[in-house]
């Protein structure tokens, strides 16, 4: 909960999102991905910066007109806001990813968690 970014600081994105536009909100954020919400505004899934790269070399320019959806990855690694840092650190670590979404219990995001985050804060 103490590191992870929250409130206007989150990059959300809707599932029917053009994906031009999930691009810009990525960029804005600089946290490297975008939290995909579904139309009740709970986590449906994430787009990566990985999740860009394969989709270039995938479908090319046209990546750019298509809906969120069709890229994002389901189902994304999360952990929950009262759980250690460490843990948090472990998970990524196994996964070799750098960022959790960090939801609530009935699946509304309260916040991301970085690995940069860690790293400032001397826990890693």
């Amino acid at each position: 909960r103490d590191l992870m970014h929250s409130g206007e600081a989150l990059p959300l994105v809707t599932l029917t999102m053009p994906m031009m536009q999930t691009v810009i909100e990525i960029s804005s954020k600089r946290l490297g991905v975008a939290v995909v919400l579904d139309a009740d505004k709970r986590l449906a899934g994430i787009v990566t910066d990985g999740d860009l790269r394969r989709g270039l070399e995938r479908w090319g320019k046209e990546l750019y007109d298509m809906d969120t959806a069709a890229i994002m990855t389901r189902s994304p690694r999360v952990i929950y806001e009262d759980e250690l840092a460490a843990k948090a650190l472990s998970i990524m670590e196994t996964q070799s990813i750098t960022s959790l979404v960090v939801p609530d219990q009935n699946g509304f995001v309260k916040g991301i968690i970085h690995i940069h985050d860690m790293l400032r804060s001397g826990i890693v």
